[in-house]
């Protein structure tokens, strides 16, 4: 059975890449949030400083806790409103005017 090209994929792992299991659900389902939880997990990783910046890898580990999975969580991150990218893959959070 021909795959991309002209390669070969067995039927093994045919199986696993359309494993229901490994879905990732659409993003459409936390857009009508009007404050997403992944939001939400991302300000809890920041603890009670809210100064100090957290490096990618922070801010994954507390989405992949929460359940969030894979390339999502890199996702939620570069897209999040309450998160500010500087040097060195670290974010702070936006400063929000009162």
């Amino acid at each position: 059975m021909p795959g991309i090209r002209g390669k070969v994929m067995s039927l093994i792992r045919q199986r696993r890449r359309g494993d229901p299991g490994r879905h990732v659900e659409p993003l459409a389902q936390f857009a009508g949030q009007p404050f997403s939880s992944a939001d939400l997990v991302l300000l809890c990783s920041f603890g009670p400083d809210l100064v100090r910046p957290r490096t990618q890898r922070e801010l994954r580990r507390a989405l992949l806790l929460a359940g969030y999975g894979g390339p999502l969580c890199r996702h939620l991150i570069l897209t999040s409103p309450l998160l500010q990218r500087r040097a060195g893959n670290r974010y702070v959070l936006h400063q929000f005017a009162p």
